[in-house]
């Protein structure tokens, strides 16, 4: 099993960085590889699928769904690629400058995580968040 871990510490309050990234209109802005994501509800919540059109370097886009196994408003928000190994984890801890968010995905079987979340994806949404007024 292969995992990437990231963290990264953004200057904006948990709530607010919790809201942006469960959102799946915000998606395409800071992962390069979704070229859109929609939902199955349209409140999210364990059970919830999200549907992403994705990039990966061919002239027709990978389709994938993702179905959400934990959600904890603010504090953690768990996937599962449905018909497949792969998970990710994003959690939330507030800290005195504003949100640490902590982004963990993981194959679960032999072999490279196909692709993998970037440090620059992570800084991207930095900038998006922190940015904003």
């Amino acid at each position: 099993m292969r995992r990437n871990i990231l963290t990264i510490d953004i200057r904006k309050p948990v709530d607010i960085v919790f809201r942006f990234t469960l959102n799946p209109k915000n998606t395409p802005k800071w992962i390069p590889s979704i070229l859109e994501e929609r939902t199955s509800d349209r409140v999210v919540k364990v059970g919830t699928v999200y549907y992403q059109k994705v990039d990966d370097g061919t002239k027709i886009p990978k389709q994938a769904a993702l179905v959400v196994t934990g959600f904890i408003e603010n504090r953690r928000l768990d996937f599962h690629l449905v018909n497949g190994k792969y998970s990710c984890h994003y959690l939330y801890e507030a800290i005195p400058s504003g949100t640490r968010l902590t982004y963990s995905e993981e194959n679960g079987v032999d072999g490279e995580i196909e692709s993998p979340m970037t440090k620059e994806a992570l800084l991207t949404l930095k900038r998006l968040l922190e940015e904003e007024t």
